[in-house]
Formats: structure tokens, C-alpha cells, sequence
């Protein structure tokens, strides 16, 4: 069973078969359908069926010589709004199935974002109609989780947000053009660094963790 499957409702699956129900249910009664097909000549099909506001299940798989729908895999989803970032993304293969990962950079914070694509349907009828190319693109994220921890927020002063703000442009200047071959840029986002993880150590002896992060 899908170890997220709880994070949408379906917290009392005991039994296989009651599995096996639910996914026949998204079979039958789906509220969206997408074949494509593939580079293998295969029609990969994905179903999907909300069960709630922007969240229920997938399955995918392809259509038998026979018109018979054959399982492959199913996921749980969750369906963010609005755009999250804007950025050069690369959409790699899964071994195995046909399923996609993709990954891009988040300039606001420096790191390479990997995230399951959800709309692989979607993608691959883009990139059949040549509409799907490399460069900027807009991304959504979203997530599903097993159990959370709420922060709540710490109080500043108009002057620290204003502050806070500035940094986070300034880091994401120093990000393009380290990502453009700039040394000097290179250089000043490692000591920052550095100094992060100085600080975080020294301050996690004796603090919460949670205190630590903004």
C-alpha cells in the first residue's frame, strides 16, 4: 500500500482487497482520463479520480490489444495552486515504468529541487506535439505528508523584514551568477555558507532547532 494514501483520507485499509476496490473504483468511475502514446508505441493511460478539494488517486498503466485497461502503478495526489517558481527544468525517466522526475534550481534558497511529476500524462502529450522544450518553465509544487509540526511564526520588526528581504535578493543575484561561471559569486555564497553552518552549530547546543530556522 502507498505509504501516503493516509495523508488523503484512507487511514483505515486493512486489506488488500479493499485496496484493490479503491483503485477499481478509480478505474471505473474516473473524473479525468489521459492516453498518449509513447516512444514504445504503447497508449499510456493515467486515470485519476478526486476524492475531496484537489486531492485523490491515480493509476496508470496502457490498454491491452483487447481494450482492457492493465494497472502499472498508482499514486495519491495533491494539487497545489499558483505558481511556485519559475525555472529551467529537466524531467528525467524512471527506470522501470513510465514515470517522470523532475528536477530544477530554487535560486532563493540555493538548492536543486527534485519532485515526482504528477501530470506525466500531460507532459508526454506536450512533448509528442513538439510543444515541450528545454528552458524556463512554470512550476507548482505541492505535497503530502504523514504528520507535520506546526511553527509558528517569530514576530519582527519592520526594519528585520525589510533586512531579511534585502539578503534574500541579494543571495539570489549572487546564485545567477554563480550558475553563469561568476568565481567571485562562487566565493562569497561558500562563506556564507560556512558561516551558516557555524552559526547553526554553535547555536543548536543549546537551542531548539525549530528556533534556529525562520
Amino acid at each position: 500500500m502507498h505509504s501516503y494514501l493516509k495523508a488523503i483520507g484512507f487511514s483505515d485499509i486493512a486489506e488488500k482487497k479493499e485496496l484493490d476496490a479503491i483503485l477499481q473504483d478509480v478505474i471505473q468511475n474516473y473524473d479525468e482520463k489521459t492516453v498518449v502514446e509513447d516512444r514504445n508505441h504503447h497508449l499510456f493511460t493515467e486515470l485519476s479520480k478526486l476524492y475531496g478539494c484537489d486531492f485523490g488517486i491515480t493509476v496508470c498503466g496502457e490498454y491491452d490489444e483487447e481494450d482492457h485497461f492493465q494497472m502499472e502503478y498508482y499514486f495519491p495526489f495533491f494539487r497545489g495552486t499558483g505558481i511556485s517558481m519559475e525555472e529551467e527544468v529537466v524531467i528525467e525517466k524512471h527506470a522501470g515504468k513510465e514515470s517522470y522526475a523532475g528536477a530544477c534550481d530554487d535560486m532563493r534558497i540555493g538548492v536543486t529541487i527534485i519532485f515526482y511529476l504528477q501530470n506525466a500524462g500531460e507532459y508526454l502529450t506536450q512533448r509528442a506535439r513538439g510543444h515541450y522544450s528545454g528552458g524556463v518553465h512554470s512550476v507548482t509544487l505541492s505535497g503530502l505528508a504523514r504528520k507535520g509540526t506546526i511553527l509558528l511564526p517569530v514576530l519582527k520588526r519592520e526594519e528585520e523584514t525589510a533586512e531579511a528581504e534585502e539578503k534574500t535578493i541579494n543571495r539570489g543575484r549572487l546564485m545567477a551568477a554563480a550558475k553563469n561561471g561568476d568565481e567571485e559569486a562562487m566565493e562569497s555564497l561558500t562563506i556564507e555558507d560556512m558561516d551558516t553552518y557555524s552559526m547553526i552549530s554553535q547555536r543548536v547546543e543549546n537551542e531548539d532547532v525549530y528556533s534556529i530556522v525562520d
